[in-house]
């Protein structure tokens, strides 16, 4: 149920959440309510309810994503892992890249060359970090 849902979540910290919006004692749309308060937990609403309504709502309130009744099992797979990966990409620090002798720490903005920090203006500095 819902409100065993959330205990859950809160408990185990999950890296994500696949949930039904139609569940007993809380519906899966006040789980996430109640998800997204307290965090970023990814979460793929999981249900038969395939109008665009309840997309939409769904959606809005917070879901990474929406599939819907029947699926394929192989396409629940595919959607978690891409959420996943855009989770594991958001949350990636912009730290320091080292390519040979070329060292670029993005949280400083600073450039080194063969350990000389190299004098750049902030659009040299971009372009060289992309």
């Amino acid at each position: 149920d819902g409100r065993q849902a959330l205990s859950l979540v809160r408990a185990a910290r999950p890296d994500l959440v696949l949930l039904d919006i139609m569940l007993p004692e809380m519906d899966g749309l006040e789980v996430l309510r109640r998800i997204r308060s307290s965090g970023n937990t990814p979460v793929i609403l999981v249900t038969a309810r395939a109008e665009d309504l309840d997309k939409l709502l769904g959606l809005e309130l917070g879901a990474d994503d929406y599939v819907t009744k029947p699926f394929s099992p192989r396409e629940v797979v595919a959607r978690v892992k891409a959420v996943l990966r855009r989770v594991v990409l958001a949350e990636a620090p912009k730290t320091l890249v080292r390519v040979g002798p070329l060292e670029i720490d993005s949280e400083k903005v600073v450039a080194r060359l063969g350990g000389v920090r190299l004098e750049l203006t902030p659009t040299e500095f971009r372009l060289l970090e992309t």
